[in-house]
């Protein structure tokens, strides 16, 4: 994910992944060996050692089950980058946590895998089935209906991190230039939206999911 990997700013995250290079080899056909680039991303149960928590397995648990905070921020953050292929609920590309440290009956969210996301945009990527938009660059709010006062510190946190989003996507050494200007302007496309904060809270009301 983007956020400082911390329990105590109460933002969670995998670390960054390891881009490597693989040279895959048929051994039936060696004449068809090819290269590409992957990723390697750290073990679920070592991120949750290293934040003094540990995974849970809790099938019956939804977004209200989570802590509201957090929640609050992994929802906004899958609309900023357009992503709507995620679920508590069926704990499909999130991963529950449960605190050692600050001891709650809430769970804290963690996302990955953000290959469906508009901000990736993959050939392949198709919006969550059953939802009103026919692109995965539309963004479309998933998360828990929250009054504006929930809101707007988390609106306001993503707002603060604008500048680190664009060096982060411009120092990426294995992006084009030309897939670098796409995901920046996709960046960008939301930072306009949140000049207009009214517009920008209105959006996610009009989709938000009640209890």
């Amino acid at each position: 994910m983007y956020l400082k990997n911390t329990l105590h700013t109460r933002c969670i995250a995998w670390l960054l992944p390891i881009v490597v290079k693989i040279n895959y080899v048929d051994i039936n056909k060696p004449n068809k060996a090819y290269s590409a680039y992957g990723f390697l991303i750290e073990n679920e149960d070592n991120m949750a050692i290293r934040n003094n928590a540990v995974i849970t397995d809790n099938m019956n648990a939804m977004q209200k089950n989570m802590n509201s905070e957090d929640m609050a921020r992994v929802a906004f953050y899958n609309y900023m980058i357009g992503n709507t292929d995620w679920s508590v609920a069926n704990q499909h590309n999130v991963k529950i946590l449960r605190s050692l440290e600050v001891p709650s009956d809430k769970g804290i969210p963690v996302a990955y895998d953000f290959d469906y996301s508009g901000f990736v945009n993959t050939v392949y990527s198709v919006p969550t089935e059953g939802l009103p938009i026919k692109d995965v660059t539309e963004r479309y709010y998933a998360g828990l209906c929250y009054s504006n006062e929930e809101l707007v510190p988390i609106i306001d946190e993503f707002a603060g991190m604008k500048e680190k989003f664009l060096k982060t996507i411009n120092d990426f050494e294995y992006l084009s230039m030309r897939d670098k200007k796409i995901t920046e302007t996709y960046i960008n496309s939301f930072y306009k939206m949140y000049k207009a904060q009214n517009f920008l809270l209105n959006d996610l009301k009009c989709t938000c999911k009640q209890f």
